[in-house]
């Protein structure tokens, strides 16, 4: 998880530098922006460290069936040393989680500020999109890890709820911190799609016109550039306004989703005795 955490700092200092053209000409300390998006505030990160390391020893150690999943705390020498581990993982975890939550905060505040918005050259902007993509998937990593070592937790109840919510939460990841640049892209989207149907109506208007007064040797003219407005209108139709890769949401449901419906299938296949 550290290793992850590290890998994800190192990656959103790429994308940001890769960002940078959509920051626009004003002043921005891009210095401060980058520090901002790699290093989350002490206080925060030491709470929820401490906080999720509480979550995760309250179930293990009144719980008696779910030690007994895990093979742990199998004699009291064996308790002394796991225990710590498990509130070391789950300070690190918590803390992990907060840093995260603060870096997705980070890169919606970035994409809700940012005054180079362009629908026509959206590049710039899948490189944030590109480090929310990766944490979501990093987050679902960790469940079907967690799983694969500890295939007995398969035949917990509870699982299945986990893998649920862990799915939906990988899914946020992604759309949450997209949000500001989806509205920011939708807003200047139906501008420049508002402007070309203006000049279409103008133009049809002065078609009109000309036929009207038996111009026709104009009408040709006008009738190209009414052809061209109809393209210009049906290619901002198509334009994106989620600042990703047009595949994305298909692999991301197919690499995060995939796992738990085959999951299921097998538990609802098993239990009919097929």
């Amino acid at each position: 998880m550290l290793g992850v955490t590290h890998y994800l700092d190192r990656f959103a200092s790429f994308a940001l530098g890769n960002f940078r053209p959509a920051l626009g000409d004003g002043e921005v300390n891009f210095a401060a922006l980058n520090y901002q998006l790699t290093n989350s505030p002490p206080a925060g990160t030491l709470w929820s460290g401490i906080l999720f390391s509480v979550w995760t020893a309250i179930p293990v150690s009144l719980s008696p069936g779910y030690p007994q999943l895990l093979g742990i705390f199998t004699s009291p020498l064996a308790t002394a040393f796991e225990l710590p581990l498990i509130l070391m993982y789950g300070f690190i975890t918590g803390s992990a989680i907060y840093h995260v939550v603060h870096q997705l905060a980070t890169i919606n505040r970035i994409y809700s500020v940012s005054t180079n918005i362009d629908p026509l050259a959206p590049q710039p902007l899948y490189s944030l999109s590109s480090l929310a993509l990766r944490t979501a998937l990093a987050s679902a990593l960790f469940q079907y890890l967690f799983i694969a070592v500890s295939p007995a937790l398969l035949h917990s109840s509870t699982t299945l709820a986990n893998l649920g919510i862990v799915g939906l939460i990988s899914m946020a990841m992604v759309v949450w911190p997209l949000w500001g640049a989806h509205r920011l892209l939708l807003k200047e989207k139906i501008r420049l799609y508002t402007e070309s149907q203006q000049r279409m109506k103008q133009v049809l208007m002065e078609l009109h016109e000309r036929i009207d007064s038996r111009a026709y040797d104009q009408v040709d003219s006008l009738n190209k550039t009414s052809s061209a407005l109809q393209a210009e209108l049906t290619m901002l139709e198509r334009l994106p306004t989620w600042p990703w890769q047009p595949d994305t949401p298909r692999w991301l449901l197919t690499t995060i989703l995939l796992p738990l419906l085959v999951w299921l299938s097998q538990r609802i296949l098993s239990r009919l005795g097929l």
